[in-house]
């Protein structure tokens, strides 16, 4: 792989590791005393201007402007989605590119919207901090290990949310936990509702999803061993789950539940 600078330096580089789910890679390039941007862990607000860097269609160094359409979108490229949105052109070549405001980069070009296959405004880039942990973890253990406790989930209807008691269609519906899983150890049943993880509200499946994957990308702890790998453990977290009858609340961990109590 060959790298070319700003200044037309070129340089050999070669891919350390990839994460397909992330749509990113780690790569090493030879040489020292980069110039750099720093990732910041602030997300940015809608409205924010923000300016894209890349080569579209190989033209060479380019940078457009723009502003923060939207967050969180889905676009179905996979299961942990959360892309935020911006209006600034964007084309092909500039995937990989820094997406930044005046003062920090808040982004990585990923993926646009086009009938044409050109700019119409609609451009999607990965968050800042989703890059940032997926990339230490890429550096330190050679891949990105995401967080699982084992349910099949769907959506939250107005009727079921009734029948729970549940003030508002939020959450994620199990429709049936995987055997021998965490949750299934837990006591998580089919037909039960997780409404939040850590304290922090689910507002739908992918929500959960989403949440849960990005656990193992910062709770993760190093083990040595005799190569050059280690082991990631999911570290226990709370759960609040409406059932049927009751409300629950527990810790759990990647050897099932530790307290489950309904009320």
């Amino acid at each position: 792989m060959q790298v070319t600078s700003v200044d037309g330096k070129t340089y050999t580089a070669k891919v350390i590791c990839t994460d397909s789910l992330a749509d990113l890679a780690l790569i090493k390039i030879d040489g020292k005393d980069f110039p750099y941007v720093k990732l910041t862990d602030i997300t940015p607000r809608i409205g924010d201007w923000v300016l894209a860097v890349g080569n579209p269609f190989g033209l060479g160094e380019t940078v457009t402007a723009g502003i923060v359409s939207a967050l969180g979108r889905d676009i179905g490229a996979g299961p942990y989605d959360d892309f935020i949105q911006i209006d600034a052109p964007v084309n092909k070549g500039n995937s990989g590119g820094p997406r930044s405001t005046w003062m920090a980069m808040i982004g990585v070009n990923t993926a646009i919207f086009s009938p044409s296959g050109g700019s119409v405004g609609i451009a999607f880039d990965i968050l800042a901090d989703t890059a940032k942990r997926v990339i230490t973890q890429l550096r330190e253990k050679g891949s990105a290990t995401r967080g699982w406790f084992g349910v099949q989930i769907q959506r939250v209807s107005p009727e079921i949310a009734e029948s729970l008691g549940l003030e508002k269609a939020a959450g994620a519906l199990v429709s049936e936990p995987q055997p021998n899983s965490p949750a299934a150890k837990a006591g998580i049943e089919s037909g039960d509702v997780i409404t939040a993880v850590d304290d922090n509200t689910v507002s739908d499946a992918r929500d959960l999803a989403r949440r849960i994957g990005m656990m193992a990308l910062s709770r993760f702890s190093r083990v040595p061993s005799s190569c050059f790998s280690v082991s990631t453990t999911l570290m226990p977290l709370s759960l609040s789950v409406a059932r049927a009858s009751s409300i629950c609340c527990g810790v759990i961990s990647s050897e099932g539940m530790i307290a489950l109590s309904c009320s």
